[in-house]
């Protein structure tokens, strides 16, 4: 996937043929764009395990160049919005993720209060507290969002949208991208003690919605939802449930994580422990072991075991099973090209937020059965 912006994209994998030792010879590599124009640019193999590591350290080479020595020596340019561009210039490549989404609602806040040529030397504590204010300000606003009930009629409801976590989580991004400026000398270095001796947004300080604690699914509550889900998910939750997994964790699982070797099968969950030199490994049961050979039967080792996919397609066998008239061939035609388009917008594995939407979607089909389950989501799984 190329660059929208002028930037770096994501890690690409680019298709080459197989070598005649059949092996993989697919390449790993970025597209680089500036101004308007897109370079690809070759790091190695796919198949290589230091890929990652490469792709990292291409990064900080790539985003390192942006600042320069003559800008970050020239103090009369350190006002609030030449950093704030001069960091939107280094994370350009992140506009699709959430934390930059983040980054842009703090900057909006920040300089609806804080003017753009404000000099980073005179950003102290009371500027940092003005921001504060106005981040709280901002949450405590009432929204009307759009709702949709029980029985399925939409209605507008206002409230507040956002939480103290939330609001704390923008604040955090203004000490982020001051933190970022101290590391390429556009920041004094004193700024960061300054605005350090400012505490967070408490309870007593706002009228922000506070976020409840995660509590646990009950199991009798997992066993009334079980029926409603389609198979494909249904063993994901029973999978998730008895090992004790992350909704995204569950959704990754490919064929070639599983050790079949021995008599309990195992997998090694790719997580974020793995930075401090530590492997979670999840075994599975007979029970789990059963859904798994179900759900691996005739794929390839880089396929996901878990596909909405092989959800639609179970679904159109079970209509067909059910028909009662014989198709013609016209129709048989038809219905291979709407099947053909329709598993092409699906994507070859679940993620968490499409795992999540099938779970309340399931609960909501239980409502309008007259079925009373209480909402849950996967991640309550873990608890």
């Amino acid at each position: 996937m190329k660059a929208a912006k002028d930037g770096v994209s994501e890690l690409v994998r680019k298709k080459r043929p197989r070598r005649k030792d059949g092996s993989c010879a697919d390449e790993a590599g970025v597209w680089v764009r500036s101004a308007g124009v897109g370079v690809w640019k070759k790091l190695g193999n796919w198949n290589d395990p230091d890929i990652q590591s490469k792709y990292q350290k291409f990064l900080a080479v790539h985003y390192g160049k942006i600042v320069a020595v003559s800008e970050s020596l020239n103090e009369e340019h350190h006002v609030l919005a030449f950093l704030f561009n001069k960091w939107l210039d280094a994370h350009a490549a992140e506009s699709s993720t959430q934390d930059y989404a983040h980054m842009l609602t703090m900057m909006r806040i920040v300089l609806s209060v804080l003017p753009e040529d404000f000099p980073l030397q005179k950003f102290n504590a009371t500027a940092f507290r003005t921001a504060r204010s106005a981040i709280i300000a901002e949450g405590e606003v009432m929204r009307e969002i759009e709702c949709v009930s029980t029985a399925g009629k939409a209605f507008t409801k206002t409230k507040k949208i956002w939480t103290r976590s939330y609001a704390n989580k923008i604040l955090n991004k203004l000490r982020q991208v001051l933190k970022w400026g101290v590391s390429y000398d556009l920041v004094p270095v004193e700024v960061i003690t300054r605005i350090a001796t400012v505490e967070g947004i408490r309870p007593k300080d706002s009228d922000l919605i506070e976020k409840p604690k995660v509590r646990e699914v009950p199991d009798e509550v997992l066993k009334a939802t079980l029926p409603w889900l389609n198979p494909i998910v249904a063993d994901m939750v029973r999978i998730q449930r008895a090992c004790c997994m992350r909704p995204s964790e569950v959704c990754r699982l490919l064929v070639m994580d599983i050790d079949r070797t021995g008599k309990v099968w195992t997998a090694v969950i790719h997580n974020k422990i793995e930075r401090v030199g530590v492997k979670r490994i999840v075994a599975f049961g007979p029970e789990e072991i059963r859904i798994l050979k179900k759900r691996m039967a005739g794929k390839g080792l880089e396929e996901a075991i878990f596909s909405p996919r092989d959800a639609m397609e179970e679904i159109y066998e079970e209509k067909r099973a059910k028909r009662k008239t014989p198709m013609t061939p016209s129709q048989r035609k038809r219905d291979q090209e709407r099947q053909h388009s329709r598993f092409r917008k699906l994507k070859p594995a679940y993620d968490s937020e499409s795992y999540r939407r099938s779970i309340a979607a399931s609960i909501q089909k239980a409502h309008r059965h007259g079925v009373e389950i209480p909402h849950w989501f996967p991640y309550q799984i873990r608890h």
